[in-house]
């Protein structure tokens, strides 16, 4: 038995003519530009999330400098016996 299953030739004629239709394609063009408040949306999200993320390892490091110079026998301590 092959994988393919003929579903009718009205579903075949639909599936054929589906990019010359021009109403399916006016609509993907409406939808393709309604949703683009979104997409530039989430590109600035997701700009300022890397920012943040950045920021925040940027943090991370100074804070086990700072914490190294006031008590130098942190030096000694590996960073996962730190965190726990």
């Amino acid at each position: 038995m092959s994988g393919y299953v003929k579903l009718g030739d009205d579903l075949d004629w639909i599936i054929a003519g589906y990019d010359d239709n021009p109403g399916i394609m006016a609509g993907q063009k409406a939808t393709w530009f309604k949703q683009g408040k979104h997409r530039k949306a989430a590109r600035k999200e997701h700009g300022d999330a890397v920012k943040w993320q950045c920021e925040a390892e940027i943090q991370k490091k100074r804070a086990e400098e700072l914490a190294v110079e006031l008590n130098p026998e942190l030096k000694a301590i590996s960073l996962s016996d730190r965190a726990a």
